[in-house]
């Protein structure tokens, strides 16, 4: 029992290792690859077209795994776009200024002109300059 609880005492908890000093000196060897490339390997290209082809099949079935697999593949993820707005200098630092570039970003987003995720990005922004602006003149916003 006692030899147990001395065992416990031991035993470090956390990160076993000091700073700058791994387990594996060497690190990974040169050429060593992941379980996924080593199947990759694997798979004719024959057994690929095979596999491609089925995939295609059942998504045209409805198998929605199926449909998943393929969109993520060959529709790439949306990347936010490139919105141009006129909006007030912001280096005055008065609140009106402010103001007023909201007022533009609001009256683009009402107009469709960008949406409202993009809305508020573009205010945040807004925010921080005129903000920074402010505290850099000596300024105070209320």
């Amino acid at each position: 029992m006692a030899a147990e609880k001395s065992a416990q005492k031991q035993r470090v908890r956390g990160k076993p290792f000091r700073k700058g000093v791994s387990g594996n000196p060497h690190g990974k060897p040169v050429g060593c690859r992941n379980r996924a490339n080593r199947l990759l390997e694997a798979i004719s290209d024959g057994d690929m077209e095979a596999i491609i082809t089925r995939l295609v099949t059942e998504a045209k079935a409805g198998d929605m795994i199926a449909i998943r697999i393929l969109l993520d593949r060959l529709v790439p993820p949306p990347r936010a776009r490139t919105v141009t707005l006129a909006l007030p200098s912001l280096a005055d630092g008065y609140a009106r200024s402010k103001a007023a570039a909201l007022a533009a970003v609001l009256d683009a987003m009402a107009a469709g002109q960008i949406d409202p995720s993009e809305a508020a990005v573009i205010a945040d922004l807004v925010e921080k300059t005129a903000d920074a602006s402010c505290n850099s003149s000596g300024f105070q916003l209320s």
